[in-house]
């Protein structure tokens, strides 16, 4: 770009004023082809489409395209659920049926009277329950064989604690 100086048209006296009206339209005209760049001649070809912004349009259309099948496949699946929620109903209701016919089937009396008939059993009354008394105390056997000991305290309060966290197990 070719640049331009400013020069100021000067009379043959050299006496020039620069506040007179036609010094300040030189002035003007010619700082004005200072201030505004050449334009150039326009041999550029017409901008296109990057290969960025065609890569991030088919981004956003596939995830788009996989939120969509995602969606359908979640409407999918509910649909499939309130069948199966349906089905589990009609057959818990079919359950609690076969049960009620069960319980009518074996009915407490009726299994009474054949034990006692068929079977030869016999209800057991106080009179029958004999309690045997092995005079010995009572004795505890561990896994390994061998008997616990009952002993001091602090091995009565250990036990009792070995016991608790067992129970929790």
């Amino acid at each position: 770009m070719e640049q331009k100086y400013r020069t100021i048209h000067r009379q043959s006296n050299l006496a020039y004023d620069l506040y007179a009206p036609e010094a300040q339209n030189e002035i003007r005209e010619e700082t004005r082809i200072l201030r505004e760049p050449e334009k150039a001649a326009s041999t550029a070809v017409a901008p296109r489409i990057s290969y960025g912004y065609i890569f991030a349009a088919l981004a956003v259309a596939v995830m788009f395209a996989m939120v969509v099948m995602s969606y359908a496949k979640l409407s999918e699946l509910n649909i499939r659920s309130a069948a199966l929620q349906r089905e589990m109903a009609a057959l818990q209701k079919e359950y609690t049926a076969v049960l009620a016919a069960q319980d009518r089937e074996y009915n407490l009396s009726e299994l009474a009277e054949y034990a006692e008939t068929h079977l030869g059993m016999t209800r057991a009354t106080a009179e029958n329950v004999i309690y045997i008394d092995l005079g010995e105390t009572d004795e505890i056997r561990l896994a390994d064989g061998t008997a616990a000991k009952t002993g001091t305290a602090g091995a009565k309060l250990r036990n009792a604690f070995d016991t608790f966290v067992e129970y929790f197990r």
